[in-house]
């Protein structure tokens, strides 16, 4: 299967969502092209019909964005609108500490029924084990400034119907 492509986007996706969120690495970077064309990805969605996405600036942290991801969800689903949604996702990504991030690892972990993620999982458990429980380990911007909102900042008109988005948000690369 080739990759999906601005092109393809563009072309042959008509996007009926309020929000697309691409929490892949530098997602939204786009260069010039010809004369003063900005190209990339968001403009793509964008074009595709979509009012609002929340994409990367640079290479980030699987956990660190994990974490962000589940957290801007569940403020969206309780009222918040997107930018604040973010904002506060960003804040709890700052002040999380190392033994709170191993309970979320846990938690991912134990709904895991994949061996291969289960033990990659249980090796980030551990490096946050060996950490002092306390310490905040994301306070530093590469974890929690990569993202940015683009488009339409409201909030959503219609309710989030997926109670849990850990599925949707946890990928973990399956080779090292």
């Amino acid at each position: 299967m080739a990759p999906l492509t601005m092109i393809d986007i563009m072309n042959d996706l008509n996007l009926q969502s309020q929000l697309v969120s691409m929490s892949a690495c530098e997602t939204g970077v786009a260069h010039i092209s010809g004369g003063d064309e900005v190209v990339g990805l968001i403009r793509a969605v964008l074009y595709a019909g979509t009012p609002s996405v929340l994409a990367s600036l640079w290479s980030v942290d699987d956990i660190a964005t994990s974490v962000l991801m589940e957290q801007f969800y569940s403020n969206l689903r309780t009222g918040h609108d997107k930018s604040e949604s973010l904002r506060q996702a960003q804040q709890f990504v700052r002040e999380i500490t190392a033994g709170e991030v191993a309970r979320i690892l846990e938690s991912i972990q134990a709904q895991c029924a994949n061996n291969l993620e289960r033990a990659l999982l249980q090796c980030d458990i551990e490096r946050m084990r060996d950490i002092n429980p306390d310490r905040k380990v994301y306070r530093h911007p590469y974890y929690w400034a990569a993202f940015m909102l683009v488009g339409d900042c409201s909030g959503l008109e219609h309710a989030i119907s997926s109670p849990d988005v850990r599925d949707q948000t946890f990928h973990r690369p399956t080779s090292i």
